[in-house]
Parts: C-alpha cells; structure tokens; sequence
C-alpha cells in the first residue's frame, strides 16, 4: 500500500514538473535558443542555404542541417521562415506548425535540421504566405504566377 502511495505521489511530481518547465520554455520564447525537437549538430555536416540552390535539384530529397540568415517569418504564428539565398529566392522553411518561433529571430543565422526539395507553390498559397508577411494588399494582387523553388521541411531550428 505504502509503495503504491509513494509511486502515485512520484508520479504526480513529475507531471507537476513537466508542465511547469514546458510551460515556463513555451512563455520565455523571446529567449530560447532552440526550437521544435531537438538534435545533435556537432557531428553533421552543415550545408549552407546558396550551395543548396546548386545541389539540390541532382540530389532531391536531401536531408541533413542547413545555415542560413532568417530574412522573414510568419507574423502571426511564428510557424515558418525564409532563410537569405544571395544567389536567388529566399528558401521558405516550413515546421509543418509543430512548433512556434519569435519573431525577433529576423537577420540572426540558424541551423535548421530536416529535408530540402524542390516545391511548386500555388498562388493562393503564395498570396497567403505573402499576408501571412504582412505585405500590403497590392503587393499581394501582383501575385499571378506558381513558384517552383527549394524548400525544407524542418523538425527543429537553433540560432546561432
């Protein structure tokens, strides 16, 4: 009986725990280093975000770690980001909404772990993309055309 208490008590104190660390991360957002699942980055080998432009599109899928400088984000989620190509299009890195990020994170460098692939994007989805940036309305109308362009699927992001 007395085993049964102190393991039910046990538990309760780590449930009790748990949530208020996750939820003590969740509200300090602005000063997380790391989102989304974690990952070791010490072994990999890191592909920066205009060498992709050139690789991919021999080797699509590619998985591994990408650096880049984030140069937009959504603004009412946090739950994308385009990462600087100075050798074309911004590369648009999606979390597939698991996990959120500040928008203070603007001209820092990431790692960003997951997959890179070549991706046609509709208008519709451009344009809400586009509002999802806040751009103006006629900024959006001007949208006509789909996108063929790299993307990444990521599970986890760390600013450098």
């Amino acid at each position: 009986m007395k085993s049964t208490f102190c393991s039910t008590a046990t538990l309760a104190l780590m449930i009790l725990f748990s949530c208020n660390s996750l939820t003590k991360r969740n509200t300090d957002l602005e000063k997380a280093t790391a989102f989304g699942d974690p990952y070791n980055d010490s072994t990999v080998l890191f592909i920066s975000v205009d060498s992709l432009q050139r690789i991919l599109p021999l080797t699509a899928p590619l998985t591994g770690v990408f650096t880049g400088k984030v140069s937009a984000i959504c603004q009412s989620r946090g739950c994308w980001i385009k990462l600087e190509n100075p050798g074309g299009q911004d590369i648009f890195v999606d979390t597939d909404e698991s996990f959120t990020m500040p928008s203070s994170i603007v001209g820092k460098t990431v790692r960003v772990n997951g997959y890179a692939f070549m991706d046609t994007t509709d208008v519709e989805t451009l344009r809400h993309f586009a509002e999802d940036e806040g751009k103006s309305k006629e900024e959006i109308s001007k949208i006509t055309i789909p996108a063929i362009e790299v993307s990444i699927k990521t599970t986890g992001v760390k600013i450098r």
